[in-house]
């Protein structure tokens, strides 16, 4: 698998969970304001 970041930016400390072969979750937690988790695909 490979990761595709932009510069500048880093996912190094990002809490992410699998969730489903193919998707993460950020927990809703992660960022003050946040109403939800946010889901990624791939």
């Amino acid at each position: 698998m490979t990761q595709e970041l932009s510069p500048g930016r880093s996912s190094a400390n990002i809490p992410v969970k699998q969730i489903a072969p193919n998707i993460w979750e950020v927990p809703q937690d992660f960022q003050p304001g946040m109403k939800v988790p946010a889901n990624l695909r791939r």
